[in-house]
């Protein structure tokens, strides 16, 4: 499904995602950047699971809920957007 949306919009590189058989998040997503991206590299992420990837990343993007994991972060913190309110009117 993945690689039908980056066909379609022709604006990807390259498309890495999970499958049935790896799952590319936590450790696997660190190392799969740093295989098929760059060595170095600022991560983005959201979850308590994308504290593996910032392990090994050079600086870090904290959005919604990780924005409190920040005090257990030793990188660069290159930005925070904390958890807002979604609405619709």
């Amino acid at each position: 499904m993945v690689q039908k949306v980056a066909d379609y919009l022709g604006l990807f590189d390259g498309v890495y995602a999970s499958s049935a058989t790896l799952n590319v998040k936590g450790a696997q997503k660190a190392a799969t950047i740093k295989q098929h991206i760059a060595e170095q590299f600022v991560y983005a992420g959201d979850s308590a699971a994308d504290m593996a990837v910032w392990q090994e990343a050079a600086g870090a993007i904290l959005c919604g809920r990780a924005v409190a994991k920040s005090k257990h972060l030793t990188i660069t913190i290159e930005k925070q957007f904390p958890a807002t309110r979604l609405l619709a009117f």
